[in-house]
């Protein structure tokens, strides 16, 4: 999931940095100015699209979501790890 993540970053041209890309987590830091640079509002929308695809396509154990960077607001850090739903 994280290689697809980045395939399309490339192709957008979206500025990230790689934190973490081992067998337990996955850590981009995204500009998110640059993925939303069209429609702010898209942001959003590829988290939930990259979320609904992680379940399937990796294991239904792991998870997607954006944890708060806490430096800058025009940076998104995007984990993938292993995380217990409870809501499903």
């Amino acid at each position: 999931m994280g290689a697809h993540i980045e395939m399309v970053l490339q192709c957008m041209r979206v500025p990230y940095k790689i934190e973490a890309f081992n067998q337990e987590e996955v850590i981009y830091v995204i500009d998110s100015n640059a993925l939303g640079n069209r429609m702010p509002k898209q942001v959003d929308g590829y988290i939930a699209f990259w979320y609904g695809m992680t379940k399937p396509l990796v294991n239904a154990m792991w998870s997607l979501w954006e944890e708060a960077d806490g430096t800058t607001e025009d940076k998104m850090r995007i984990k993938i790890a292993k995380k217990l739903d409870k809501f499903c």
